[in-house]
């Protein structure tokens, strides 16, 4: 995904508000490193997996 797109959402806000909720340094590293899906396919597979 093009960084405009993630500067529009402002994604690197909502990482930071997800990482303050997190308590472990592994919930932290978790949220820092989150990407969003591309694509339909992937967006779908998770979607799928959650039920």
């Amino acid at each position: 995904m093009k960084t405009n797109y993630f500067e529009k959402l402002e994604f690197n806000k909502i990482k930071e508000i997800l990482k303050e909720f997190a308590i472990t340094f592994i919930g932290k590293n978790i949220a820092s490193n989150l990407i969003p899906y591309t694509q339909k396919s992937e967006i779908e597979k998770a979607r799928n997996s959650n039920n």
